[in-house]
């Protein structure tokens, strides 16, 4: 077996430790771009049903049913439910088929019967002196996946691209 030549073995160990770098560094813009679009979404579905929770805590259940409550509302549907689960006013998206079941205070994803990914999150609304209702928000994922995820893809290309530049020019440096 030949034996490799000393220019041999630092090419292929920049290569490796390249390689290596780069696995790492893609895993955690992957990770990162992954939390920041949930994160996003999440704090909008929060707001959302916070300002219609107070709304009806203030003024009562009635205000759920005939009040001026916009069911829609940046990118995000709004449903009340009773104390026993059942839809009580609000809007569902359409063809969404069956929802899961209420889980408060946690942001669950739901993929419909079309195939597109949502995030539902549910929460209590106090009200005094009566029985407590639900608010569940609904929104779909691609409104805030769109930046997040061509970013994420573009850097998934260019990097191992940069990778390849490095190692050819290394490569080819070494070897003058």
């Amino acid at each position: 077996m030949k034996k490799l030549s000393i220019t041999t073995k630092i090419t292929l160990w920049y290569t490796m430790f390249l390689i290596v770098v780069a696995v790492i560094l893609m895993v955690v813009l992957y990770r990162y771009y992954d939390f920041r679009e949930q994160s996003t979404a999440e704090q909008q579905i929060i707001q959302t049903i916070e300002n219609t929770s107070d709304r009806i805590s203030t003024n009562g259940p009635d205000y759920a049913k005939n009040g001026d409550i916009n069911y829609y509302t940046k990118d995000t549907y709004i449903s009340v439910y009773q104390k026993d689960g059942a839809f009580f006013a609000g809007l569902l998206p359409d063809g969404i088929g069956a929802l899961p079941d209420l889980d408060l205070d946690k942001t669950q994803t739901f993929d419909d019967t079309h195939g597109r990914q949502w995030y539902i999150r549910d929460t209590t609304v106090y009200l005094p002196g009566e029985d407590n209702m639900y608010i569940r928000g609904i929104m779909e994922n691609t409104g805030y996946e769109s930046a997040y995820r061509r970013m994420g893809r573009f850097l998934m290309f260019v990097i191992p691209g940069l990778i390849i530049l490095a190692i050819a020019g290394g490569w080819f440096i070494s070897w003058r």
